[in-house]
């Protein structure tokens, strides 16, 4: 790079660039090829001073001239100008902003109206699929026929005729609806026995009553009624000897009968996203139960009973209230285990722990049957022996309990596949429920010797 310099000063001169080419050099052995060099660049200094810069930066919005401009020319001297009032395009712009912002105006309180329950809008009933495209079917083809027919009417009698339709339509609407729902039902028992009567899906139909089950009571051992209306557990499928596997996902059904377990050779159960907020003690006394979801309930609590469960594989108890699995469960055998999205994290142990005092009467009643005191007594009150016969076993020393006792949980380092999973006690006495907190073995092997 070269400067080409004039007399004066570096500062009383602009710049200019000129680019030029450099002959090609070999940058290497003679063998390689040839490389073109970078272009260099040669700064030359103007020697004009009358030479104008290559940039001008934008004229002002405002300046004193458009003040001299839109004044007399025969006014007085610059002072008297400068007293008199001008317009200006800026200013003004900025008046108006300030005019704008002080016009916005900010809300201050929030405006809520309360509609009681008169004013909500009744919940529509829905319609199945099959329904809804067989409806739509039948109402194209009145409507064909109605265009046929009123192309020679006039117009009086056609709103006469249309209006009467609608009429029509709106009352035998449900008439309609529970005789297309029947005849697919029928369709689907058909299609069952046809092979064989094994299996019955009668899944989103949306029906609230069962149909007649009566021909399937000895072959069925699959019924899929899920996405439906039963509102109440449909206690037709007891009468169902060899059912295997029922499904009742999707229903509003709030609680299952003791009489479930009549289905001795049910090994599949899933009610799953119903309104369930607790398991019967009928349902631990299934057998060949392999899989249980009761997913998405509100069920709190599972009772020690699921230990007789000794078939269970597969247990989903997703999406329910649960703060802990109970003890009993670690009897079991489960391959598959479910439990995400329950209240198990241990902040909330400490709600769910809460060890009252135990009443006098239990603690009385625990030691009447710990001391065997039945061979000297032998007129006992009936309320009495109603307490006594309801006695249960005391989850850490598997002596004699008497109400509730001591609630408290304790996880178990890894079971079912899982770390840290929380499971539910009760003790019979302070004692006994410091001396299994002691306690360095694991769950398994300090109570069931597994």
């Amino acid at each position: 790079m070269s400067i080409l310099s004039g007399n004066h000063g570096p500062h009383k001169y602009a710049i200019s660039e000129q680019t030029q080419d450099v002959e090609l050099m070999h940058s290497g052995p003679a063998d390689f090829p040839l490389k073109r060099r970078q272009k260099q660049r040669v700064v030359t200094v103007l020697s004009s001073e009358n030479e104008s810069l290559s940039y001008q930066l934008p004229p002002p919005e405002f300046t004193f001239n458009d003040i001299i401009a839109r004044t007399d020319h025969h006014a007085g001297n610059v002072s008297d100008l400068l007293r008199k009032q001008t317009v200006s395009k800026l200013h003004y712009r900025i008046m108006e902003d300030n005019i704008a912002r002080l016009q916005k105006k900010t809300q201050e309180k929030v405006h809520s109206v309360i509609l009681s329950s008169h004013h909500l809008p009744e919940i529509t009933k829905r319609i199945p699929p099959r329904l809804q495209l067989a409806l739509e079917q039948q109402q194209a083809m009145i409507k064909e026929e109605e265009d046929a027919n009123l192309q020679n009417l006039r117009e009086d009698s056609i709103h006469q005729l249309f209006k009467s339709q609608r009429l029509q339509n709106s009352q035998t609407l449900y008439d309609e609806q529970s005789k297309i729902l029947a005849t697919h039902c029928d369709l689907a028992m058909l299609e069952c026995l046809v092979n064989g009567g094994h299996a019955l899906s009668l899944k989103a139909y949306f029906i609230s009553k069962l149909p007649d089950l009566t021909p399937l009571y000895n072959s069925l051992f699959y019924l899929n009624l899920s996405f439906n209306e039963f509102w109440q557990f449909p206690v037709e499928v007891y009468s169902l000897e060899y059912l295997e596997s029922l499904k009742l996902r999707n229903n509003p059904i709030k609680e299952i009968p003791y009489g479930i377990h009549k289905l001795k050779r049910l090994r599949t159960f899933i009610v799953s996203f119903c309104s369930l907020s607790s398991l019967p003690a009928g349902l631990f006394l299934l057998p060949y139960l392999q899989v249980l979801d009761v997913s998405y309930n509100n069920i709190t609590s599972i009772p020690n009973d699921i230990s007789n469960l000794r078939a269970l594989e597969y247990l989903n108890v997703e999406g329910n209230s649960l703060p802990a699995l109970p003890c009993g469960a670690l009897k079991l055998k489960i391959k598959h285990l479910r439990v995400g999205n329950n209240r198990m994290h241990p902040l909330f142990w400490g709600e769910n722990t809460h060890i009252q005092p135990q009443r006098l009467m239990d603690l009385a009643a625990m030691s009447f049957g710990k001391n065997n005191m039945f061979r000297y007594f032998t007129a006992i009150p009936s309320e009495v022996t109603h307490i006594l016969q309801s006695l249960t076993v005391c989850d850490c020393c598997r002596g004699v309990l008497s109400g509730e006792g001591l609630r408290f949980i304790r996880p178990c380092e890894k079971i079912f596949g899982i770390r840290k999973l929380p499971f539910l006690f009760h003790s019979c006495s302070p004692s006994c429920y410091r001396s299994f907190m002691c306690q360095t073995e694991s769950l398994t092997h300090h109570l069931y010797d597994s």
